[in-house]
């Protein structure tokens, strides 16, 4: 539908989740109590909801999109659509960051658990978002990539990364912790050094 971001933004449909709900049970799994949460693509905020219906109560969750699909430049219809669908959820604190994955990286100085990547899925722009978080994931945290288990009609990128590091054992201190759908999480090593 042409302007289904529109009627989500202004409270008349649901948002459509882009996960399963197996995913979105293994996003509640993994993001279960935690303080300091970045999702990397935010698209109507589903997954955002879900993430903060179970992180901390006073956790910070903080959701990365520049947000540059939206046609009109008065009326940001997924920026707002986003907005709208987490703050139905009143659980700790949402930070909206209006910026690429790697803008908001490059400013960026805090620990975190989990990084949830779900933004451009060509492999180039993956791996670029790998490099640019896993970095602040503290020993025993995890990184979850969405669409990383090859099913036809889905975009390459992040499971050609998680053959590429993960299933071949070229990251030694990350390893594949679950699998749900196309749902991949790989968890760091505990005493694994960052950076």
């Amino acid at each position: 539908m042409k302007y289904r971001t529109l009627w989500v933004a202004l409270g008349i449909q649901r948002p459509r989740p882009q996960h399963s709900p197996q995913e979105a049970e293994a996003l509640r799994r993994w993001a279960r109590g935690r303080r300091s949460l970045v999702e990397v693509g935010v698209a109507e905020g589903a997954s955002a909801a879900v993430l903060r219906s179970v992180m901390h109560e006073e956790g910070d969750l903080f959701l990365v999109d520049p947000f540059h699909l939206s046609r009109n430049p008065f009326f940001n219809t997924g920026l707002v659509a986003a907005l709208r669908t987490v703050n139905r959820v009143k659980r700790g604190r949402v930070h909206l960051i209006k910026a690429t994955s790697l803008e908001a990286a490059s400013r960026w100085d805090r620990s975190l658990d989990p990084v949830f990547i779900d933004a451009d899925h060509r492999y180039e722009a993956v791996r670029a978002d790998w490099l640019a978080w896993s970095r602040f994931v503290v020993p025993g945290g995890v990184v979850l990539f969405h669409d990383a288990i090859p099913k036809p009609g889905h975009p390459e990128g992040p499971a050609r990364l998680v053959t590429e590091l993960f299933r071949s054992g070229r990251t030694p201190d990350w390893s594949i912790v679950d699998e749900v759908d196309t749902l991949v999480v790989v968890q760091r090593r505990q005493g694994a050094s960052r950076g």
